[in-house]
């Protein structure tokens, strides 16, 4: 299997584990929420390097929360107001291969999930 397709698969998993919280897959690495206010939305990013190192590969997933309204104010149109690594229990980028992909795949999983869901519940709380 190729480490393009590891990825793929990668991201197959984690967006499946992840539907339940409404995420969708915007694109090949990006999976997208929108809050329930519709001004917040929530990303995750996966960067990775595919290249270097042959039986295995890198990943790094990052959390992105973005406002529209701030989109529309900032002089520069980014809207971004958070943005968090989420790297492993040795503060590194994961490495995945084909071996080992459904142990890695759950760790990933489970420490974007620890992450996210304490972002989502902070953003995406009712306005007092």
């Amino acid at each position: 299997m190729t480490m393009i397709t590891l990825f793929n698969n990668l991201i197959d998993a984690i967006a499946n584990q992840l539907v339940e919280n409404g995420f969708r897959r915007r694109s090949k690495n990006v999976l997208k929420k929108s809050a329930d206010n519709k001004d917040i939305t929530f990303e995750i990013h996966f960067q990775a390097n595919l290249k270097c190192f042959g039986e295995y590969f890198q990943i790094l997933p990052i959390i992105a929360v973005y406002s529209k309204q701030l989109k529309k104010e900032d002089e520069c149109g980014f809207g971004q107001i958070y943005q968090k690594q989420v790297l492993n229990c040795q503060n590194k980028v994961w490495s995945v291969s084909e071996t080992s992909f459904d142990d890695d795949s759950l760790k990933i999983i489970d420490a974007i999930k620890n992450n996210l869901l304490q972002i989502i519940n902070d953003f995406d709380k009712p306005y007092i």
